[in-house]
């Protein structure tokens, strides 16, 4: 499994974790305008427009849930 698979198995079992499903939809990782952004980063347009919620919160929310590990 290459590291983007694991990175978005990660913020799929944090969306389930926060609102107890996950949305059809792809998860799309790109990398930040800049990278003090960090690596990579997961655009929450489409989350926000499930969810009904800001982009900013789906965002925090989904951080908030992932627990740092070796990756």
């Amino acid at each position: 499994m290459d590291l983007n698979s694991l990175v978005i198995k990660k913020i799929k079992s944090a969306v389930f974790k926060s609102w107890g499903k996950i949305p059809e939809m792809d998860f799309i990782l790109v990398q930040p305008p800049d990278l003090k952004f960090g690596d990579l980063a997961l655009e929450c347009f489409q989350l926000a427009k499930v969810f009904k919620r800001s982009p900013a919160i789906i965002a925090q929310t989904i951080a908030q849930k992932i627990v740092p590990d070796e990756l």
